[in-house]
């Protein structure tokens, strides 16, 4: 219940405490004395935008602050706008965010003005109407938490199908390099060993290249000292001096043929073999190759890299059954999804005709006699589908109220044939069918748009019979329906000190009396007039 209201620097208003009371409270006053002010107020608390432009001339700062009785307890709600477009809000006095505030000021109460003329006109919004009128609030939440938990498991699988498309050509690549680090037979010591051993059959090599060489050298000594002997061998008949020559030559021949001979048996011993040399080379090229390749500093850190490549492999092998897991729990939360689904529709299509009925009696109360109304329902626009079942983010359809307000006319989208009236009085009508709805402050901005005479005396019965479930204020230009109030507040302008200042207070008796006769015959207030107003209070 809302005990009262405090409003501060929002358009003409100062300063203004309204205390309201249990059941029907009406505000009344004449045109632009600011008596729709009081649902801005609200609005600023269930989350309206906080304009700059709301606040009073000359003032940095506007503000509301609500007073409720909930639970046992007085609660204050209280938000504040300023010119620099900030706001801030408040509970029981403690900072909390705005979202938060709204949140709970939503949960107490409910404003239907212009806006929510609106909100009928939006078929967009009728679907969750229907479903609060057949208390399904809470199948259709269940549903939508479902319907969500479907669609980040379609992205998980997509997102895994996407990862397990490429990873299939990762998998193969990695294949290849396991493969080809397999083939490659690496031992972490063998590359110091094969160095050592490259080391030690080039020093080999290079001796054998130059004993061979030296061996050469000897034999060509020796190739030239016999031919120098044969040449001698001609010559030493002639003087007894080449005599001592060849004999010198002779002695030079023995000691080179030795060293011929050992040089040649040395040559015989050394072992080596030209292939393992090659081979070592192209061993050792292999395995600096592979190190440049995966980029391993020696033959530890690349084996180190093949064992975390076989790691991976086994990772891509889990996320296949990984994909194959969100698969099979897709289709279960499919099956169940569509569960709901079909029991939300079963209960829709039978709370349907009750519906029609209903609404067809209370139309009829309200002035509509000739009226019918229904809601048709057809496929989502949006969604997916599952086992070749359409379905959208609440259930297997959408749908729209349909209505038609003379006889002879087929049902039509209430959007584009209802009047302002016609609209009123259906908000009313379906408001009047939400039996189980909590306790709420509803407030009503002048329901009483396009309506008058009979059909205003009947809707003032409907609201008050809607307040003995809610707390109501309603704003109204309509005598007929503020004579129906439990209480009656009059909104009204003064100038003080060269500022308009608005003042709102409770009537009864003699000033409410003449409040009723103003609103039925504007300033020409005549004793037939108070009369009336006499007649309409007493019938309230």
């Amino acid at each position: 219940m809302l005990l009262s209201l405090k409003i501060q620097n929002l358009a003409v208003i100062d300063e203004i405490t309204i205390n309201f009371k249990a059941g029907f409270n009406v505000l009344t006053g004449e045109t632009g004395v600011g008596k729709s002010m009081v649902v801005v107020a609200l609005d600023l608390l269930v989350g309206g935008r906080g304009s700059p432009f709301l606040i009073r001339t000359g003032e940095e700062e506007g503000s509301v602050e609500a007073i409720f009785f909930v639970e046992g307890q007085k609660m204050s709600f209280k938000r504040v706008i300023s010119r620099k477009g900030k706001t801030r809000s408040y509970l029981n006095g403690k900072a909390i965010p705005q979202g938060e505030l709204s949140g709970l000021c939503r949960r107490l109460l409910d404003i239907y003005g212009q806006e929510q003329h609106y909100l009928l006109r939006d078929p967009e919004t009728h679907l969750e109407v229907f479903d609060r009128l057949a208390d399904l609030i809470e199948e259709r939440q269940n549903y939508r938490r479902l319907y969500e938990n479907y669609l980040e498991l379609e992205r998980k699988y997509q997102s895994l199908k996407l990862t397990a498309l490429e990873s299939k050509r990762k998998r193969e690549f990695i294949l290849y390099q396991l493969n080809e680090l397999e083939n490659a037979q690496i031992n972490p010591e063998e590359e110091e060993k094969l160095t050592e051993r490259r080391k030690l059959l080039l020093e080999r090599q290079k001796l054998l290249e130059a004993l061979s060489v030296f061996k050469e050298e000897i034999n060509a000594v020796l190739k030239g000292l016999k031919e120098a002997l044969r040449i001698l061998g001609k010559i030493k008949p002639l003087d007894l001096k080449f005599e001592k020559w060849t004999q010198t030559c002779e002695e030079a021949k023995a000691p080179l043929e030795e060293l011929g001979f050992e040089a040649e048996k040395f040559l015989s011993q050394l072992e080596l073999d030209p292939q393992e040399l090659d081979r070592i080379e192209n061993r050792l090229f292999q395995l600096q190759r592979l190190k440049e390749k995966y980029g391993a500093k020696d033959l530890k850190e690349l084996l180190e890299i093949k064992k975390t490549l076989t790691d991976e492999l086994k990772g891509l092998e889990n996320l296949e059954e990984r994909l194959k897991e969100v698969e099979r729990e897709k289709q279960a939360l499919g099956k169940e999804l569509l569960r709901w689904a079909e029991e939300l529709s079963e209960r829709r299509a039978q709370f349907a005709q009750k519906l029609s009925l209903n609404m067809k009696e209370a139309l009829k109360e309200l002035g509509m006699p000739n009226a019918s109304f229904s809601f048709v329902f057809r496929p989502p626009k949006e969604g997916l589908e599952i086992e070749g079942i359409r379905i959208g983010p609440f259930g297997k359809e959408e749908g729209e109220f349909l209505l038609s307000a003379n006889p002879g006319e087929e049902a039509r989208p209430l959007w584009a044939v209802a009047s302002g009236g016609e609209l009123s009085r259906t908000m009313l009508a379906l408001k009047n069918l939400s039996l189980k709805e909590e306790p709420k402050v509803l407030v009503f901005d002048e329901i009483d748009t396009g309506i008058g005479g009979i059909t205003a005396q009947v809707v003032g019965n409907k609201l008050k019979e809607l307040a003995k479930r809610h707390q109501l204020l309603c704003v109204t230009h309509l005598p007929q329906i503020a004579a129906k109030a439990d209480h009656h507040l009059r909104v009204r302008k003064e100038v003080v000190g060269g500022r308009t200042k608005v003042i709102v207070e409770e009537i009864q008796g003699e000033e409410r009396k003449w409040e009723i006769a103003r609103m039925l015959a504007g300033t020409a207030i005549t004793p037939v007039t108070l009369k009336q107003a006499e007649e309409l209070i007493l019938q309230g």
